[in-house]
């Protein structure tokens, strides 16, 4: 299939009216967590532990700038090291998780083999999987993104800095055991030297496999079809616009978010590339803020989208279907505790989840604090008592919390705290059934927590 380009004729939708398509979104009351949860919609459990430097774990690594919530931008250096944010991605089917061990982003470790560590969920067996770098030129490298395939393969998208400071784009095919199947890089097939490949541009994610195809994401607007048994690279479709991230469909259908200037509005729009079909949906009031963070795609085509430390899931004709945010979860001895941060009620609402994922308890903390911005649950103390984590303006401040007493008093410098940790939204995933994975670090590991939101009754 040649490739397609695709254009916008949007003079009917007039400028000035952003909001001229919200179809009924002003109707539908959108339901976020505290909704969600009293209606028994919200199940969260933990998935899977993995210790920290264990033979069957992961390798801990701390840096002074966590992606991990809304108390930090990721700008700038957090008051202490913190374990640094883990790259995982979901099997579509939910069945596998692949966490990449030692991204060097934070380890700074260019020549070292990659360690990879696949999960089976069905099975609940870990492997580690080690592929080597395999490459004298390179000076720096930088993991742009990875995609679990068929057979528990999985295709690994880097960019190369090499020794005489040229950019290469590398993307690998790799086996369950870390063998390397094929790669291609720079345009030029590694075992056939003669035949070109179409890696040009800045390759900026891997977005996914269908039947024996691949298709990547590239800076210049184009989307590349890549044949996963012969690395042949083709341009299969191409956007006249700057779009953060597209989605690709089983049906080979084209999804993605964009501004639309003549509209002076976001767009979702869906392009059927074979029959020609494209569908322009525009964001009315409610759902014009999201879309600036699209995230993922299930089967049924519903949107979501993650911003700070909260998810929203849209329907295909952009109506907010529900949101979920939570400011923290802490685990001890078999428990799981959710914190959610109530603004208007000047409160931190604390959740206790059962071992089946329903909420057993549901402790209302008062944070009548003067200048309160910002407040989450931060971890635990030996006694079993909370730790909370509050921002006043600019200070930062550290209460403990007796379920007994009922009592909220600054934390002694001198007591020791069990901290947790939440990636933010940018790292959750998504699988097709449109469950989330969330990941959290602790000092015990690093844990995946799957929240499953039922639909509406």
């Amino acid at each position: 299939m040649s490739a397609i380009y695709l254009t916008f004729a949007v003079s009917c939708r007039p400028v000035e009216n952003r909001n001229a398509d919200a179809r009924g979104l002003e109707e539908i009351k959108t339901m976020n967590t505290a909704s969600l949860i009293e209606q028994n919609r919200v199940q969260i459990k933990e998935l899977v532990r993995f210790a920290w430097n264990k033979p069957e774990g992961l390798l801990m690594i701390k840096t002074g700038q966590p992606l991990t919530s809304v108390l930090y931008s990721g700008k700038q250096a957090s008051p202490e090291a913190v374990i640094a944010p883990y790259r995982v991605r979901i099997s579509e089917s939910g069945n596998e998780i692949v966490i990449l061990s030692n991204d060097p982003l934070y380890t700074s470790d260019y020549s070292s083999s990659l360690d990879f560590l696949l999960y089976d969920i069905e099975k609940k067996m870990a492997r580690k999987i080690n592929v080597p770098m395999g490459d004298n030129r390179v000076e720096k490298s930088e993991i742009v993104d990875f995609l679990l395939g068929k057979n528990s393969r999985f295709y690994l998208l880097e960019h190369l800095l090499t020794k005489e400071k040229t950019t290469v784009n590398r993307l690998r095919y790799i086996e369950a055991g870390g063998q390397i199947i094929w790669q291609t890089e720079g345009g030029v097939v590694a075992e056939n030297p003669g035949e070109k490949g179409l890696l040009f541009g800045k390759s900026t994610a891997l977005l996914k496999e269908i039947k024996d195809n691949v298709f990547l994401q590239t800076e210049t607007l184009v989307i590349l079809k890549i044949d996963s048994k012969t690395a042949k690279t083709e341009e299969w479709l191409s956007v006249d616009s700057i779009v953060p991230k597209i989605f690709v469909d089983d049906a080979l259908n084209l999804h993605y978010v964009t501004f639309i200037k003549e509209a002076n509005n976001r767009a979702y729009v869906s392009y059927d590339p074979y029959k020609g079909k494209k569908e322009i949906r525009y964001a009315g009031a409610e759902a014009y803020p999201l879309l600036a963070f699209p995230a993922a795609l299930d089967v049924h085509n519903n949107i979501y989208f993650g911003e700070g430390l909260s998810f929203s899931c849209l329907t295909p004709e952009l109506l907010v279907k529900w949101r979920f945010s939570l400011s923290n979860i802490i685990l001890d001895a078999g428990r799981l505790f959710t914190s959610h941060f109530d603004e208007a009620g000047k409160s931190l609402v604390i959740y206790e989840w059962q071992a089946n994922g329903r909420v057993a308890e549901t402790i209302k903390v008062p944070l009548d604090l003067p200048r309160l911005r910002l407040g989450r649950l931060f971890g635990l103390v030996k006694s079993g008592d909370f730790v909370i984590e509050t921002y006043q303006q600019d200070n930062r401040i550290l209460w403990a919390y007796s379920t007994e007493s009922k009592t909220l008093d600054r934390l002694p410098e001198t007591l020791h705290v069990n901290r947790f940790q939440l990636q933010a939204a940018a790292t959750w995933q998504v699988d097709n059934a449109g469950n989330l994975y969330l990941p959290v670090s602790s000092a015990e590991g690093f844990h995946i927590i799957k929240v499953s939101i039922a639909r509406e009754k």
